[in-house]
């Protein structure tokens, strides 16, 4: 196991998440934080298509369902984690710089366009 062991409960092994998997969800959260604060300002338009109508909804149901999202995603790398963390870790990683080049690309194409 590559996280340190924090207790065990039914032989479920409860560990810290890898250092990868909080970057991610830290990401994320920065990601709902600075579209929520800028959205409200009149400063930006939401990009992603998926979230785009729930923003327009409300900023409060925007942080809800990100907020969901990104505990869903935690879970489930959580969960996956007892089975493969080798791949979690990879997948966190991959997750992080996938999720920045994708923030960085649409503020740059919603600044240039």
């Amino acid at each position: 196991m590559i996280g340190p062991k924090i207790a065990s409960t039914d032989g479920v092994i409860l560990a810290r998440p890898p250092k990868p998997v909080l970057w991610l969800v830290a990401v994320a959260l920065l990601d709902m934080i600075v579209t929520a604060a800028l959205f409200s300002a009149g400063k930006i338009e939401e990009l992603n298509p998926l979230m785009r109508p729930i923003i327009h909804m409300g900023v409060w149901h925007f942080c809800l369902v990100k907020s969901l999202t990104i505990a869903a995603v935690f879970v489930a790398l959580q969960i996956y984690r007892k089975r493969d963390e080798i791949f979690v870790v990879f997948a966190a990683r991959l997750g992080v710089f996938a999720y920045l080049a994708l923030w960085i690309g649409w503020f740059l194409y919603g600044r240039f366009a």
